[in-house]
């Protein structure tokens, strides 16, 4: 049985005292009636985790004294900066809950020429990303961009040395990339939307430096894709020490 955590604000943590509020407030006493005196499990997003005790209870905040901390949470590498070009809401749904809980390093919603929407509700997609980090226990908050448009992205990400798009049409597989240690950590890995991206498109990310990769021999739904994407690459990275 694993243990509930509960988000703590990194602000809300001092002098051996951590606050609870909002939705993680109500999380802890309304629907896991916790009581004065239980003792949980808290963490701030940046890898740290404290045990701390129920202090008191208030319509508005709970208060907790901070028994232990916790060894600090080693965050998975390579880090991934995800560019998402946006799908329907329960694909996109699954495309937040499936990449935070794999603890990829930040969310772009992209708007695209084939994009089924272009808009985003941030504040609930911060919601989806903290749920389903919580439920996983990586214990660092992806950050969760605006909406952006694919052109900004690429400046956004430009100096990457590393710079991966999926396009099914593509011969050339990630392991097909020349295995030497990389001179950074950082990827930028972007998924097109169900219509995938558009030639324009394709040709933007290639002159902006993107190689072009094929992730399976058969078309794959954009959520399926992102899943695909990332373990590829924690494994490719695993395997090789690095990727250039």
């Amino acid at each position: 049985m694993h243990d509930f955590q509960f988000y703590v604000q990194p602000g809300e943590v001092h002098d051996r005292r951590a606050v609870l509020k909002g939705d993680e407030r109500d999380h802890c006493c309304r629907v896991l009636r916790k009581r004065v005196g239980d003792v949980i499990i808290l963490f701030d997003g940046n890898g740290n985790q404290y045990e701390a005790e129920i202090s008191s209870i208030n319509k508005d905040v709970v208060e907790c004294l901070i028994c232990q901390q916790r060894p600090k949470l080693n965050r998975i590498v390579p880090e991934i900066h995800l560019g998402i070009c946006l799908v329907k809401n329960a694909a996109f749904d699954e495309v937040l809950t499936t990449s935070s809980a794999l603890g990829v390093h930040a969310i772009y919603p992209l708007a695209t020429q084939h994009s089924v929407k272009q808009h985003v509700n941030p504040e609930r997609m911060r919601k989806i990303v903290l749920n389903s980090v919580k439920q996983s226990g990586n214990g660092y908050l992806p950050e969760v961009a605006e909406l952006t448009g694919l052109a900004d992205w690429l400046k956004i990400v430009k100096n990457f040395k590393i710079k991966l798009v999926a396009e099914k049409d593509e011969s050339l597989s990630l392991s097909a990339l020349v295995p030497e240690p990389c001179e950074t950590d950082r990827i930028a890995a972007l998924i097109g939307p169900e219509g995938g991206l558009s030639r324009d498109e394709l040709d933007l990310c290639q002159a902006a430096g993107f190689l072009v990769i094929n992730l399976f021999p058969y078309r794959l739904r954009t959520e399926l894709a992102t899943t695909v994407m990332i373990s590829q690459l924690y494994q490719y990275y695993t395997q090789t020490g690095g990727i250039k």
